[in-house]
């Protein structure tokens, strides 16, 4: 993106399949979330495995909304899959 940014491993503590291990992308200037990038803390499916997980983030009013996800699985029985998610249409409400 160009963004001046602090990248961060993190690591959970809890072994959940919504936690994520991996590196993490700050903005330097209001610190908001840009990018994750990483694996379940704990594999979600035996027939899935662990997926590799890519999210992009956007920037709406000063919070952080997923703006872009990919995550890809290699599975024992099915393969290679993928699964992409664009969001779009945040609106704040306050």
């Amino acid at each position: 993106h160009g963004t001046p940014c602090y990248v961060v491993n993190i690591l959970p503590r809890a072994h959940n399949f919504a936690l994520i291990e991996g590196t993490a992308w700050f903005d330097v200037t209001g610190f908001s979330l840009l990018r994750i990038e990483g694996k379940p803390a704990a594999s979600p499916s035996f027939w899935t495995g662990k997926p590799i997980i890519e999210r992009e983030y956007t920037v709406v009013d000063g919070l952080s909304f997923p703006q872009h996800s990919r995550a890809t699985s290699k599975g024992f029985f099915t393969g290679t899959s993928e699964l992409d998610i664009e969001y779009s249409q945040y609106e704040i409400f306050r």
